[in-house]
């Protein structure tokens, strides 16, 4: 089994590197590109919904993703975030999954001139892998899918440098078969 301790350091600091010269353009397509990994998560629509306090469409994100027009997400995130009370007595904190995807949303409408979200899109979904192998029933297949990411990041960052024209719906192509239990449940 991989120790993903060992290979997260190495891998943020090359996630850093291969992303520091990205274009617009590229950063707008890996947001798109992870944010499919996310889109499978058990609840995400709802999670992000009752976060924000207001409904969201999947495709108007998408839409605005690639228009950069998404400041008023920001401004969402940030006023939802400053209204948590974490001293209230109706205050619940959150499981680890809604986290993992409240901080994709995060990352996917920050400015794309902050090349460190795409980095956290990606690192995010490492550590999503890694907490459905220490906390499912089926730790072995998660381990084979965090290897498997590990190394297509890695190859990933390959392509970025040789310019290949990425395709966005690898992810949906990857995680099409994987069902993301809802370990919260």
């Amino acid at each position: 089994m991989i120790d993903i301790v060992k290979h997260i350091k190495k891998l943020t600091e090359n996630l850093q590197k291969g992303f520091k010269d990205l274009s617009v353009e590229q950063v707008k397509q890996l947001k798109l590109m992870a944010l499919v990994f996310y889109f499978k998560l058990p609840r995400w629509q709802m999670v992000i919904e009752q976060y924000i306090k207001s409904p969201i469409d999947k495709e108007k994100l998408i839409a605005d993703i690639i228009r950069e027009s998404t400041t008023s997400y920001q401004e969402i995130m940030e006023k939802s975030t400053a209204e948590v009370d974490e001293y209230a007595d109706d205050f619940e904190e959150l499981e680890q999954i809604p986290i993992f995807i409240l901080d994709a949303f995060d990352n996917a409408v920050a400015d794309n001139n902050k090349k460190e979200s795409v980095v956290a899109l990606f690192l995010g979904i490492i550590d999503t892998l890694d907490h459905y192998e220490n906390f499912s029933e089926e730790p072995e297949y998660w381990n084979q899918l965090l290897e498997k990411e590990v190394a297509f990041q890695s190859e990933l960052l390959i392509q970025l440098q040789s310019k290949v024209q990425l395709n966005i719906s690898i992810y949906e192509d990857r995680y099409k078969m994987v069902e993301f239990p809802d370990l919260e449940a």
